[in-house]
């Protein structure tokens, strides 16, 4: 909002809320109602704990398809200082107050472990992280809620840390976007690093965050053993085929947005757990699918004579994995 001249002596009273709430206020202003408007007021939801905000935004990363955002925290509806409020304070809802939290558990975790690089104290935050579901009990995507949430405590618990074996320093398996007219299979590694004086054996596991048989990730063992101090690889493969592909859902998401149907993300993805060793850990996967056909034209070339309206039809040779292509020769 926007103001003019000198407004510091008045006091109107005012709130947002939702179009929905709105609603449900309008219908009983007929029966009488007294609404109470103040920012020291905290009504409890305990169904939306460790829920995503309506606003959070979604990953991926443009151009790279990369997965973001690494984790969760908390963000909706935080009390923090109010600037030239003295001792007060007031709420507010965003990444400004998500990004503090984990900030802060950063801290912790460099304090208790002043030795550690900082790829792996963000490697052990995103590992210890907690899945999250909506209220309907539905998994979110990786691509709006990351590994999950934060979780210090859990972070602080282990010595050991898990993250994609890449160079620079990721440590969710990010595959990107994949285009595939036909099945593929793309390696990748896991490096887990031991930290500790003592070994850590894990059992191995690949849990998806929802069924999708056209993309799956198949782990080269069940078990592996960290040595103390050292690090082992476990050897991980994503299989993609086009012709398995279910178009995702995401039930987490509203239906619409602004009256328009929302598009679902061609995403899978799912997690790689190392269970045992007194804290369970995670390393994320992802990848942006989207399959493609082996279509070609059934002719090299087409005509019609001068001034002539005809009908040409224009046949394709090959397979494709789409039951119902909107791309055609021209393309």
């Amino acid at each position: 909002m926007g103001f003019e001249g000198d407004v510091s002596d008045i006091r109107i009273p005012g709130m947002m809320v939702s179009q929905a709430d709105g609603t449900r206020i309008r219908s009983r202003l007929a029966a009488g109602l007294t609404v109470t408007l103040a920012d020291d007021v905290v009504l409890t939801h305990p169904e939306l704990a460790d829920t995503l905000g309506d606003g959070s935004a979604r990953g991926p990363i443009h151009p790279t398809a990369f997965l973001k955002p690494d984790l969760s925290a908390p963000g909706t509806a935080i009390v923090s200082a109010a600037a030239g409020g003295g001792t007060g304070g007031r709420p507010e809802t965003g990444t400004s107050m998500a990004a503090p939290h984990v900030a802060g558990a950063a801290a912790l975790l460099r304090g208790l472990r002043p030795d550690w690089p900082v790829s792996d104290l963000k490697a052990v935050l995103v590992n210890t992280a907690r899945p999250m579901r909506s209220t309907s009990g539905d998994p979110y995507p990786l691509s709006r809620s990351g590994a999950g949430q934060l979780d210090v405590a859990a972070a602080a618990r282990t010595r050991v840390l898990a993250r994609a074996d890449v160079s620079d320093g990721t440590t969710a398996l990010s595959f990107g976007a994949l285009e595939v007219d036909g099945p593929r299979s793309i390696p990748a590694r896991i490096r887990l690093v031991n930290r500790g004086t003592a070994p850590v054996t894990y059992r191995v596991e690949s849990e998806p965050v929802r069924t999708q048989p056209g993309a799956e990730l198949a782990i080269g063992a069940d078990r592996v053993t960290v040595p103390a101090g050292g690090e082992a690889i476990v050897d991980v493969l994503l299989r993609v085929d086009p012709f398995l592909w279910v178009d995702p859902v995401d039930p987490t998401s509203s239906a619409e947005i602004q009256g328009r149907p929302r598009g679902v993300p061609g995403e899978a993805g799912g997690r790689v757990w190392f269970r045992g060793g007194g804290q369970d850990l995670q390393v994320p996967w992802h990848g942006m699918i989207r399959p493609g056909g082996r279509q070609t034209a059934g002719a090299p070339a087409v005509g019609t004579p001068p001034g002539a309206v005809v009908t040409v039809p224009l046949g394709t040779r090959g397979e494709t994995p789409v039951a119902d292509p909107r791309v055609g020769v021209f393309q």
